[in-house]
């Protein structure tokens, strides 16, 4: 069957001798292109990994952003945390101040009072800096 095949081809180049030429050229055109394809190939390749390694630098700061508003979030938590449980310890004190000795209340009430505007200055010192500190991450990621 290759033999009919390679019969019919030659035959028609013996017919057409143009198909010589013909076929010269799409040979000849093909090593010509083939280089300047694989050039574009290449650049569009460069190009597209370039573009996912600047996608890829922006997400790490976009992350890192994130990661300190969350920190920032927990310190937050903390905090607020920290000054309930100055509250819930203020009142547990109160109340069994009152109840050892509930003539003095008026005293104790002074006593935990001093205790809680304490605790609620420490509490406002490091809201300050939490603010101070999520205003700077504002700044630096805008």
């Amino acid at each position: 069957m290759f033999d009919k095949i390679m019969v019919a081809v030659g035959g028609s180049f013996e017919r057409a001798p143009w198909g010589w030429g013909l076929l010269a050229l799409l040979v000849g055109g093909w090593f010509k292109l083939k280089p300047v394809l694989t050039e574009l190939a290449n650049k569009r390749e460069k190009d597209l990994l370039q573009e996912r390694a600047d996608e890829m630098a922006s997400m790490r700061d976009h992350i890192s952003a994130l990661e300190k508003r969350l920190d920032l979030a927990y310190e937050e938590m903390r905090v607020l945390r920290h000054d309930l449980a100055n509250a819930n310890h203020a009142l547990d004190l109160f109340m069994e101040l009152i109840e050892a000795n509930p003539e003095k209340a008026a005293e104790h009430a002074k006593r935990v009072k001093v205790r809680r505007d304490a605790g609620r200055a420490q509490i406002g010192e490091e809201k300050v800096a939490l603010a101070r500190a999520r205003t700077q991450n504002i700044v630096d990621h805008p």
